[in-house]
């Protein structure tokens, strides 16, 4: 690709939106990740840390268990 190729729409129009295109890409790898590892029989690859994506919908119960195991690494 050369710099002629490139074009404004390529880009997000703010930084808070280029912000929430990465986290939704790291969502999907993350997705496509477990599908391969599930088509190929192997075990997936371990979750995110909770705080790689702050725009991620945690339930309640998701959200205690990551502050929980986060409190016992910490002791």
């Amino acid at each position: 690709m050369s710099a002629a190729q490139i074009s404004s729409h390529d880009y997000a129009a703010t930084p808070e939106q280029g912000i929430v295109e990465c986290c939704r890409l790291s969502d999907a790898m993350q997705r496509w990740s477990k599908a391969c590892a599930q088509a190929l029989g192997l075990s997936p690859l371990p979750c995110p840390p909770p705080f790689d994506n702050p725009f991620r919908r945690m339930s309640p119960i998701d959200r205690a268990t990551a502050l929980s195991r986060k409190a016992d690494v910490a002791r």
